[in-house]
């Protein structure tokens, strides 16, 4: 485990230095950053996708019984208020036609 995860880091820390390299020949010199700028926003980033992955791995994902209801409710939820709505809008709109003429 550890030899795999050494092998991991060492292939992320060539393509770290092969991404700096690069953009030392891309980027102009007066707009070039520090490569160990470059090099720490790349490993944070690395770090924080990690730290994704292993609190996705501890959610407690619903069931397709529980989407499929939640689907439903929230359908029959947006049916009714649109309704709602219309009913409303119908009404208060015959209201005002009758109060201008």
């Amino acid at each position: 485990m550890k030899q795999a995860a050494m092998t991991h880091r060492t292939m992320c820390s060539w393509l770290l230095f092969v991404i700096c390299w690069l953009l030392t020949i891309i980027v102009p010199p007066s707009l070039q950053v520090n490569p160990c700028v470059v090099q720490s926003f790349f490993m944070n980033a690395g770090a924080f996708l990690i730290q994704v992955r292993q609190e996705l791995k501890k959610v407690t994902w619903p069931t397709r019984a529980e989407v499929v209801q939640m689907t439903t409710l929230v359908i029959i939820v947006s049916l009714a208020v649109g309704i709602y709505i219309g009913v409303i809008d119908v009404a208060l709109t015959k209201a005002i036609e009758t109060v201008v003429k």
